[in-house]
């Protein structure tokens, strides 16, 4: 899987379990700043962040739509997108 790939499969785990980017950062144990912007297309975590966020995705979890790698839209990317919740 290539970076995007794993930034689109995070992206989906958190929009099906409906978490906020807070609830993401408490469950990976990384600090809520790491992931300001993680949804814009320009987001470039360390492999750490990377390996700590896929650790809180179930291995055997998939999505119940087909994932894309393409960026999402200027509105979906959004710093505040997802922070309710």
């Amino acid at each position: 899987m290539s970076v995007d790939d794993v930034i689109c499969h995070l992206m989906a785990w958190v929009d099906d379990q409906d978490w906020s980017t807070c609830r993401l950062a408490r469950e990976a144990a990384v600090p809520e700043s790491t992931l300001r912007g993680w949804r814009r297309p320009d987001w470039s975590p360390t492999v750490a962040t990377l390996r700590k966020l896929e650790a809180v995705v179930p291995h055997d979890w998939r999505p119940s739509s087909p994932v894309s790698s393409d960026p999402p839209p200027p509105e979906a990317a959004s710093p505040d997108a997802n922070e309710a919740a």
